[in-house]
């Protein structure tokens, strides 16, 4: 008999530390931290960030180029833009007109008003950042259709070698070029 009621004793302490641990359980799920808060507030910065981004990236495309519509600029594109393209991009051909351009002064004036050009940077791509880039992407690929041959992975080939680009960056060149073609 005293055992039966030692088992019992047992049970009920049992059930008694059950139930205990089960209320401070009860209590510890109210007060469980819910991310919903931080979470929102982290995509709401992301989305702050992407539209920071997107602003700047609406007004270069509204401001790329514009010096090539008033001169010196205008009349030497005038001249030239024709036969660059007729000429295969970095072909002799090509050199020899993009020569002549500098040396009747567009470089000059086109890099002083235009931010887009890796040249004019000492350290190239460490001296940009990334909506710069997205505008030097898209310079090259609408660049590339001007052209006799108008191959943008070719020119992507050139540009690797003639900028010092990383297979990475020229990668993702790429891959976004192959993504906006769908």
């Amino acid at each position: 008999m005293s055992n039966k009621f030692g088992l019992f004793k047992f049970n009920q302490q049992f059930m008694h530390d059950y139930n205990e641990v089960n209320k401070k359980e009860e209590q510890n799920n109210e007060e469980v931290y819910d991310s919903t808060k931080d979470t929102q507030k982290h995509i709401d910065k992301v989305a702050y960030y992407l539209n920071k981004i997107a602003e700047e990236l609406i007004e270069r495309g509204k401001n790329h180029d514009k010096s090539k519509l008033e001169e010196p600029e205008k009349s030497i594109l005038d001249k030239y833009t024709p036969l660059l393209g007729t000429c295969e991009y970095n072909s002799d051909e090509y050199k020899k007109n993009s020569q002549e351009m500098k040396d009747l002064g567009f470089d000059k004036s086109h890099y002083s008003k235009n931010d887009h050009h890796l040249e004019q940077y000492e350290n190239g791509l460490n001296d940009i950042d990334l909506p710069l880039l997205c505008e030097i992407f898209s310079d090259y690929l609408a660049s590339s259709q001007r052209t006799k041959d108008g191959d943008f992975v070719k020119s992507m080939d050139i540009v690797e070698k003639k900028y010092k680009f990383p297979i990475e960056l020229k990668n993702i060149f790429l891959n976004t070029y192959k993504k906006l073609n769908k």
